[in-house]
């Protein structure tokens, strides 16, 4: 099974990044890198083209192309 088929859309087409859930089984896509990023990690982190980027310190989600952008969830 492909990184890709373990996973399933929750959430696509934000357009802020208030608007983004969190959870333990919700990671956030990059569709330009195609990383999968965990939306609630213990440290800071980005995907590897930077497009999207968690800062736990400040405790916010940046995203620079959110056509690019999705929130997939998990599946067991």
């Amino acid at each position: 099974m492909s990184e890709k088929e373990k996973h399933v859309v929750a959430q696509k087409g934000l357009t802020d990044t208030s608007q983004a859930k969190r959870g333990k089984d919700l990671y956030y896509h990059c569709g330009i890198c195609g990383a999968y990023i965990p939306s609630q990690p213990e440290d800071s982190i980005s995907c590897k083209c930077a497009n999207i980027i968690i800062d736990v310190e400040y405790v916010r989600l940046l995203v620079k192309d959110f056509s690019k952008f999705s929130v997939v969830r998990q599946l067991p």
